[in-house]
């Protein structure tokens, strides 16, 4: 953990990222998923002033998700969200890709899977 946290400015996206995560987490469970997705995505012209390395952004945000993880499900949704919104905010053009296995939605339960993909 130390080695990818180097400075206080990584520090500091650490536990933003943690913020995001934790807020995410909570709201999965209340709000629709392209609301949350929308939510989850910087602000216009909210670019970082000194952007991370991507694989930086990438580390720290599995971290984050692993951090805020308190039941048994996986915290796909909350590492994607993080990501995609970290490596917007560094300039990089993520998308969020959402996998959902068919059939299960009738049965009133989803089984899926959340990432990102970049280039």
């Amino acid at each position: 953990v130390l080695r990818e946290v180097a400075t206080a400015a990584d520090g500091w996206l650490l536990v933003r990222m943690c913020g995001w995560a934790f807020a995410l987490r909570v709201l999965k469970h209340v709000v629709p998923l392209p609301t949350l997705a929308r939510l989850a995505m910087p602000t216009a012209g909210a670019q970082a002033r000194h952007a991370p390395a991507r694989e930086k952004v990438v580390t720290l945000a599995r971290w984050s998700a692993r951090a805020v993880r308190w039941s048994g499900t996986g915290p796909c949704l909350e590492r994607a969200l993080v990501t995609q919104r970290y490596l917007a905010s560094a300039g990089y053009a993520p998308v969020l890709v959402i996998g959902v296995a068919p059939g299960e939605a009738a049965a009133g339960v989803s089984s899926g899977h959340a990432w990102v993909t970049l280039d």
